[in-house]
Formats: structure tokens, sequence, C-alpha cells
């Protein structure tokens, strides 16, 4: 998986490369020493993203849930602090989006360019 966003990481951004290498690395990394190998960084953040998304977890709940998370996990593991290091941690991984503004009426695309002309 991490092959096919390799080039576009790179060029994304001046941090590509670090952003690349630290995703291999919590793609390797198991969450804490002794789990399951399928429970690597990556794989635990995710999962827990998508069921923020799923429940519609606010970001201060959520938050509260990864400090738990880090408590009762033994230590050392790698549980982000917050939301804000979860979200830096799969960055990479995002989709850009291109926003496209429509008609009130739905049948007619139109694509504004930066200085506001058509």
């Amino acid at each position: 998986m991490l092959r096919h966003i390799e080039p576009e990481v790179l060029i994304g951004s001046a941090k590509g490369l670090e952003n690349f290498k630290t995703l291999k690395k919590v793609a390797k990394d198991r969450i804490y020493e002794g789990c399951g190998k399928e429970w690597t960084v990556l794989h635990f953040i995710l999962y827990l993203l998508i069921l923020k998304a799923k429940f519609g977890w606010l970001d201060k709940s959520f938050n509260d849930l990864l400090t738990l998370l880090g408590k009762l996990i033994p230590k050392p593991n790698f549980v982000p602090k917050n939301i804000y290091e979860a979200n830096n941690i799969i960055n990479p991984l995002k989709m850009h989006v291109q926003r496209v503004r429509t008609c009130r009426n739905h049948y007619i695309l139109y694509h504004v360019k930066a200085d506001g002309n058509l």
C-alpha cells in the first residue's frame, strides 16, 4: 500500500521524505511489545479514527479515550496523546479534494479560477 503513495508524498511537501519514513515506521511498529502482529500503530490509529467518524465522537471525547488507552496499554506504548498527533501520522494518506462549485439546481458545474473568473 505504501509504495503507491510514495511519489505523491514526496512531491506533496518539503517534508515528504520525512512523512513517508514516519509512515513506514508506524506501519511496522506494534502499538506495544507483545501485542499481535496486526496491531501496528497505523492500524490502531486508523481503526480508532474510523470508530470516531462512525459514531460521531467529538475531538474532546476522542482525546480522553486516547489518554485512557495510553494509561491502560502496557508501557512503553505508542498510543498518540491526542487527535492532533493521530492526524499528523495519517496525514500523508489523506486524499486531496478539489471543490467544484455547482449551480443551485445541480445541473451545471462551474470551475472558478483563483482570481474569481470563470
